[in-house]
């Protein structure tokens, strides 16, 4: 079981590397950023149900959808951790 979340682990960071394809991009989208409040347009490449990079490098995916400029806003992150 390790060796299998190993290789998954190693398959999202090759994708967020933009050195492979992902499972799903969201092409075109305006991303909100919770914490900024900006909006800005952007691409955001999934792998394996994760989101492993928000930007204009990610290019390749198994599938795409096209979002034509609608936004793509974070649902239950928690940006609030204790590191103690």
């Amino acid at each position: 079981m390790a060796a299998k979340g190993l290789e998954r682990l190693k398959s999202i960071l090759a994708v967020a590397r933009a050195e492979e394809p992902a499972d799903l991009l969201l092409r075109n989208g305006q991303v909100v950023d919770v914490f900024t409040g900006e909006v800005r347009k952007a691409n955001v490449a999934i792998s394996h149900g994760i989101i492993a990079g928000v930007g204009p490098e990610y290019q390749q995916a198994r599938e795409t959808i096209e979002l034509g400029g609608q936004f793509i806003a974070p649902g239950f992150i928690d940006g609030h951790i204790h590191i103690e």
